[in-house]
């Protein structure tokens, strides 16, 4: 019947799903979905977890729009929401492990980095703890570090520059930064 223009959803003996989707009635095969539990798809799913992280920081505080939000919209492309755009800038560079060895090394050595403990804590951020076959921790302050990488390769300019590797950034600039997480 969808394909008749009437609507309908749910499932049809494990062989069919109708669903409506962005207007449409929609029918596909009814399928489930993998769900890999290996150590490789733990590492990816630990990086988009420590994005998603900054995304949590910077989406609950306050109620009005964060500052942040209006930066990156305002270097979005026109088919890619903000969010998608923050997270994408970082997890470009830290796909490989080779660089996500080398931004942790940089995190480590980063000028602010005590002030990107503060910060984290101050925007209620907290060490996230993995799986059992990947047991790498990621640090409060670390994931701020990669929000603050995403500010550097798109470039924003808020209440500071933020267009300069975040290793090299001054207290104030990373102060600034989380200020533009919560202030409007």
């Amino acid at each position: 019947m969808p394909l008749l223009s009437a609507e309908a959803s749910g499932k049809l003996a494990n062989s069919m799903v109708y669903f409506y989707w962005k207007g449409l009635n929609v029918v596909r095969k009814y399928t489930i979905p993998g769900n890999p539990r290996d150590p490789k798809q733990k590492i990816v799913r630990t990086k988009f977890a420590a994005m998603g992280k900054n995304l949590l920081a910077i989406t609950t505080k306050p109620a009005t729009e964060a500052k942040i939000i209006g930066l990156i919209k305002a270097v979005a492309p026109a088919n890619l929401i903000w969010n998608s755009c923050f997270v994408k800038a970082t997890l470009g560079y830290i796909k490989s492990p080779a660089n996500w060895t080398l931004i942790k090394a940089a995190y480590t050595a980063a000028t602010a980095a005590i002030q990107f403990v503060t910060s984290a804590a101050a925007l209620g951020m907290a060490e996230m703890a993995t799986g059992v076959e990947y047991t790498e921790n990621v640090p409060a302050a670390f994931q701020l570090y990669l929000g603050a990488y995403a500010a550097y390769v798109l470039g924003l300019s808020g209440t500071a520059n933020y267009a300069s590797d975040p290793a090299a950034w001054p207290t104030a600039t990373l102060t600034n930064f989380a200020l533009d997480y919560t202030s409007a």
